[in-house]
C-alpha cells in the first residue's frame, strides 16, 4: 500500500478517534479518575471475554514507572489478517474503527461484555501512545498508535527477535498467504495471546496516575466470575508489589466466594452461616425470525448483622454499578418470595415486607450471562436488556424451593425483614420531617443557617458543608451566589456506621444536611431530586477536620450512596500556604508546591510566606481566590459553563463498594481490634500516598 493511500485511511480513522477525544464523557464516562481506570478495564474485559470462551487462563496487568500500563493474556489473540471490506488489517480495525469487533451476532462470544464496538477504541483514542501485539501462528503481529492513530501498518515480527518480517496488506487474507520465508520463522511454542501497553493522554485526562487499590478491588471482584487467574504487578515503587486473584475466598469459590469476601467484616445470622447460591436460566425472545437465546442467572446471598447490607451486580462479568433490569427483577423476586413465605408460615398478617425491608442486612451478588446485552451507555454501568421478567421468574422459583428445603432459613430471613419493616413504619413520620419541602420550609430553625444559591438550575451548583460558623461566615462572603450554597456545621455529626434510622434522623445536624440536599435519605434517596449537582465537604486539614470528614463520608456512603456512586461528592482542599512577592501571589497545597514556587522566584528577598492553620484564618477574599474560585466545564453540547469545580476540589470515588465498606466498618464500627490493626499497618502512609499512586 502506498504512503498516500495509507494517509487517506488515516483520515477515515481520525473521524472515529476524534469523536472519542472530543466527547470522552460519552465513551469512558468523563476525564477524571474513574475514566482513567475505565481505560484499563476495557482492555482487561477483552481478556475476560476470552476466559469466558475457555481460551484464556492468565491475565497479567503491570503498572510501570513511566505511567504506562500493560495487559497480557494467553487467549486466542486478535486476528491480524487483511479485511477486504475495511481495506485494512483486522487488528487495526479493532483498535480504530467504532462499532467493530468480533462480538456482534452469534459468533465465538456467546456472552460478551464488549458489545458497543467502542471498548479498546476508547483506550486507544485517549492514549498518548498505545502498542498492541498479538501472538498467533507462532509469529507476533504488532502495531503502534499515537493519539489513536496508527503509525504503521500491522507488522509481522519474528517470534524471538524484534525483526520486522513484513507488513499486513491486501495480499495477506490468512496465514497461508504469508511468504514462505516468513512462515518458516514461525515457532509454535510461542503460544497465543494479546499484549497491550498504553500511556494515558494527560492533555485530555485530568488524572493519569493509576490507583493500585482501585484496580485490585476490581480485579478481585472479577476473578470470582471467570475461570482465569488475574495478576496485578506494580513496578512503580522501590519494591515490586504483586497480587494474584484466583476467585477463591476461604473455602468458597464463584459468587459464594465473592459474598464471603464482601462479608469479611460482618457477622452472618445463625441460619445463614454459609452463602447460598441460586442458579437458573430462561429463554429470551429475539427479533422476529430469530430463535430465542438462553440467559443464565446466578445469585449468591447471605444475611448478616449489618443493617446496610451490600449488593454487587454483573452482566457478562462487567460490574454494573447502577444495576439495571437484572437487579430490578432480582429485587422484586426477593420481595415477593419473602411475603409469600411469611404469609404461608403465618409470620405476616396484614403487614407487608417492601423492597427496602427485603435487603435489610443482605449481602448479595447477582450475575447474568446475556447474549448481546444492551447497556444504557458505553461505560456499561447499567443493564438495559429486557430480562427483568425472566430474572424474576428464576429467582422467585429458586427462593421458594430453597425455603421449602430449609424452612428455618426462610423463617429467619422473614423475621429479620419484618423487624426492618416495623422500624420503617416507626420512622415514617421522622422521614417526613426531613422530606424536601417541609424541611426547607423550616430551614431557619435548623442548626447552621443555609446560604442558598440564586441559580435555579442545579447542574453547576454545589452545597458546601463547612466546619464551624467562623469559616462559614468567610465562605458566605467569598462565594458566588450563583454557584455556592454554604451550610456551616457545628462540631462532629453522629457516627452513622451502625446507627438506626430513628436515631440518625433525631440528629439536628443530619436533618440540616438532608433538608439542604433535598433528595431524601436512605432507600428513599433520589439523585434526580438533589437541589445541587454536587456536595462538597470543606473542613480543616487537622485531626478534628479529618474526623468530621470521615463521619460525613460514612453518612453519605451509608445513606446517600447514589450521590457517591454518581461522582457528585467532593472534598475541598484548602491551601496550606500563601506566598507573596511584590504583586505576585500563589496559594499552594503542600510543602512541595511551596518549594517549587520559591525555587522559581530565586531570590528570597521580598518573599512573604503565610501559613493557614485553619479555615477560620482564611478571609473571604482568600476563599474566593482558591476553594471558591469558579471553574468551568462543558455540557453535552460542548458549551462551557461556570462551575464550582477547580483544582482545590477532589472527587470522592467509590469504584468498589466493598473497599469503602471495609474501611468504614474498620474505622467506624464498634469493634476496636480491626481499627487498631489497620492503623498500625498503614501508619506510615497516613500522610498521603505510599509512592505507588495509592491514596491512603
Amino acid at each position: 500500500m502506498s504512503e498516500r493511500q495509507y494517509g487517506t485511511e488515516q483520515i477515515q480513522v481520525l473521524e472515529g478517534v476524534e469523536a472519542i477525544r472530543r466527547r470522552p464523557g460519552m465513551y469512558v464516562g468523563g476525564t477524571g479518575v474513574q475514566a482513567l481506570h475505565h481505560l484499563v478495564y476495557e482492555v482487561v474485559d477483552n481478556a475476560v471475554d476470552e476466559a469466558l470462551a475457555g481460551a484464556c487462563k492468565d491475565i497479567v496487568v503491570t503498572l510501570y514507572k513511566d505511567g504506562s500500563v500493560e495487559v497480557i493474556d494467553d487467549g486466542s489473540g486478535i486476528p491480524p489478517w487483511w479485511r477486504v471490506d475495511r481495506e485494512k488489517a483486522t487488528l487495526e480495525v479493532v483498535y480504530t474503527v467504532l462499532h467493530s469487533g468480533g462480538k456482534f451476532g452469534s459468533g465465538a462470544y456467546k456472552a460478551s461484555g464488549g458489545l458497543h464496538g467502542v471498548g479498546v477504541k476508547g483506550t486507544n483514542a485517549l492514549s498518548e501512545r498505545l502498542i498492541v501485539e498479538v501472538r498467533r501462528h507462532g509469529l507476533r503481529f504488532r502495531q503502534e498508535h499515537k493519539l489513536g492513530v496508527p503509525q504503521t501498518q500491522v507488522q509481522v515480527i519474528d517470534p524471538h527477535e524484534d525483526e520486522v518480517l513484513c507488513e499486513i496488506d491486501k495480499q495477506y487474507l490468512e496465514y497461508k498467504n504469508l511468504p514462505a520465508a516468513v512462515r518458516k520463522r514461525a515457532d509454535r511454542t510461542l503460544g497465543t495471546g494479546t499484549t497491550v501497553r498504553f500511556w494515558p493522554d494527560d492533555t485530555i485526562l485530568e488524572e493519569v496516575t493509576f490507583d493500585r487499590k482501585t484496580l485490585s478491588s476490581r480485579f478481585h471482584m472479577t476473578s470470582f466470575l471467570v475461570p482465569a487467574t488475574i495478576h496485578l504487578i506494580d513496578r512503580r515503587g522501590k519494591k515490586v508489589e504483586q497480587r494474584k486473584f484466583t476467585g477463591k475466598h476461604k473455602s468458597y469459590t464463584g459468587l459464594c466466594g465473592l459474598v464471603s469476601y464482601l462479608n469479611e467484616e460482618r457477622e452472618a445470622i445463625a441460619e445463614n452461616r454459609t452463602p447460598v447460591l441460586l442458579e437458573g436460566q430462561f429463554e429470551l425472545e429475539q427479533k422476529k425470525g430469530l430463535p430465542p437465546e438462553t440467559v443464565k442467572v446466578s445469585v449468591a446471598f447471605q444475611y448478616t448483622d449489618d443493617p446496610n447490607g451490600e449488593m454487587v451486580s454483573f452482566a457478562n462479568t462487567i460490574m454494573t454499578r447502577l444495576g439495571g433490569m437484572h437487579v430490578s427483577g432480582m429485587r422484586q423476586a426477593f420481595t415477593a418470595a419473602l411475603n409469600q413465605w411469611g404469609q404461608k408460615r403465618k409470620k405476616l398478617k396484614k403487614e407487608r415486607i417492601e423492597g427496602a425491608d427485603a435487603i435489610f442486612g443482605q449481602t448479595l451478588a447477582v450475575s447474568v450471562l446475556v447474549p448481546e446485552p444492551q447497556f444504557t451507555s458505553q461505560t456499561k454501568d447499567e443493564l438495559a436488556s429486557p430480562i427483568r421478567p425472566g430474572v424474576y421468574s428464576v429467582v422467585y422459583n429458586e427462593l421458594m424451593r430453597l425455603f421449602e428445603k430449609r424452612p428455618k432459613l426462610g423463617d429467619a430471613i422473614v423475621d429479620l425483614c419484618s423487624t426492618a419493616a416495623t422500624e420503617r413504619r416507626a420512622t415514617a413520620q421522622a422521614r417526613k420531617l426531613v422530606a424536601r419541602r417541609s424541611a426547607m420550609m423550616e430551614i431557619d430553625v435548623l442548626p447552621g443557617k443555609l446560604a442558598d444559591v440564586r441559580n435555579k438550575d442545579p447542574r453547576y451548583t454545589g452545597l458546601y458543608l463547612v466546619e464551624g460558623d467562623s469559616a462559614g461566615g468567610s465562605a458566605k462572603q467569598g462565594r458566588s451566589r450563583d454557584l455556592h450554597a454554604i451550610l456551616p456545621l457545628r462540631g462532629k455529626i453522629l457516627n452513622t456506621e451502625r446507627a438506626r434510622m430513628t436515631r440518625i434522623l433525631s440528629s439536628e445536624e443530619i436533618k440540616a444536611i438532608v433538608a439542604a440536599v433535598g433528595a431524601g435519605v436512605g432507600p428513599e434517596f433520589c439523585l434526580e431530586d438533589m437541589r445541587y449537582h454536587r456536595v462538597v465537604i470543606f473542613v480543616d486539614a487537622d485531626v478534628d477536620g479529618g474526623h468530621i470528614s470521615s463521619l460525613l463520608l460514612t453518612f453519605f456512603y451509608r445513606h446517600m450512596r447514589p450521590l457517591v456512586e454518581a461522582g457528585r461528592l467532593y472534598l475541598a482542599r484548602a491551601p496550606l500556604y500563601k506566598l507573596t512577592k511584590g504583586s505576585e501571589v500563589h496559594y499552594v497545597l503542600n510543602d512541595e508546591e511551596r518549594d517549587h514556587v520559591l525555587t522559581g522566584w530565586g531570590s528570597p528577598n521580598g518573599v512573604r510566606i503565610g501559613r493557614f492553620k485553619g479555615l477560620g484564618e482564611m478571609s473571604a477574599d482568600e476563599m474566593a481566590k482558591t476553594v471558591l474560585a469558579p471553574g468551568s466545564e462543558e455540557d453535552e453540547a460542548g458549551d462551557k459553563h461556570s462551575s464550582i469545580v477547580n483544582p482545590y476540589h477532589v472527587q470522592v470515588t467509590v469504584d468498589d463498594a466493598h473497599r469503602a465498606h471495609t474501611l468504614m466498618a474498620r474505622l467506624m464500627g464498634r469493634t476496636v481490634e480491626p481499627r487498631r490493626k489497620w492503623i498500625l499497618d498503614t501508619w506510615e502512609t497516613l500522610d498521603g500516598t505510599n509512592g505507588n499512586g495509592d491514596h491512603a
